[in-house]
């Protein structure tokens, strides 16, 4: 069965369009003027004429550049090659994950003092004041 002629013309014309939605590549009809309206969430729809938010549409993932990536709960990194959330940890003896970042780990009641780089006493902090 052959394609009729009116379908033919109708996917010739909106072929680059949904090419550019679904690859995510430029489209060959530039629209650049409008497109630059459009803010770092968005995406110029060059088939609707206007911006359209990026999106993911599967819950736990988020946009991150152009990319969907899981969201991890905190002390977890999405690692894009395992294509995981994986335990964040410190190479340095002493130190733990806070947030994002390795701080030094104190004894119990004890306070890290970045400058001084070592743990202090709380019972010394109070005896300057």
């Amino acid at each position: 069965m052959e394609v009729p002629s009116y379908i033919k013309k109708i996917h010739e014309k909106i072929q680059p369009y949904l090419s550019s939605l679904l690859t995510g590549k430029e489209n060959p009809v530039k629209d650049t003027e409008k497109s630059s309206r459009c803010q770092d969430n968005e995406k110029w729809d060059p088939y609707f004429k206007k911006c359209r938010k990026l999106g993911c549409g599967l819950p736990g993932y988020v946009i991150r550049g152009k990319k969907c990536e899981k969201q991890c709960e905190e002390g977890w990194k999405w690692d894009p090659y395992f294509k995981k959330c994986r335990k964040l940890i410190c190479a340095l003896s002493g130190y733990v994950i806070r947030g994002k970042k390795c701080v030094k780990q104190c004894e119990e009641d004890w306070t890290w003092d970045p400058i001084l780089k070592e743990c202090l006493d709380p019972r010394d902090l109070s005896a300057k004041k």
